[in-house]
């Protein structure tokens, strides 16, 4: 009985770290916007990252007044999906 619960215990900690180990995909909802604003703050240096700016406007816009730069977000793959779906206004 004890070997059967150590053999149950081995092949638990074998298929738990095969799914820790799994490899993984791109989120759906990750990162969709064309621009970044990476924030200078604190003593490092590094006040973070936002890439969920529409435009280069909207991003200065929003670090305006804070130490900071924006950039090309370097994951962005093309229009944003619910973008191209809005029917336009003439």
């Amino acid at each position: 009985m004890h070997r059967l619960s150590l053999s149950a215990a081995a092949a638990a900690i074998v298929i738990s770290s095969a799914a820790f180990f799994a490899p993984t995909e791109k989120a759906d909802a990750m990162v969709i916007y064309p621009w970044c604003a990476h924030y200078a703050g604190g003593r490092s240096g590094d006040g973070g990252t936002n890439c969920g700016f529409v435009s280069h406007a909207q991003c200065m816009a929003a670090i305006s007044g804070m130490m900071g730069f924006c950039d090309a977000n370097p994951w962005w793959q093309g229009p944003v999906p619910w973008a191209a779906a809005r029917p336009q206004v003439r």
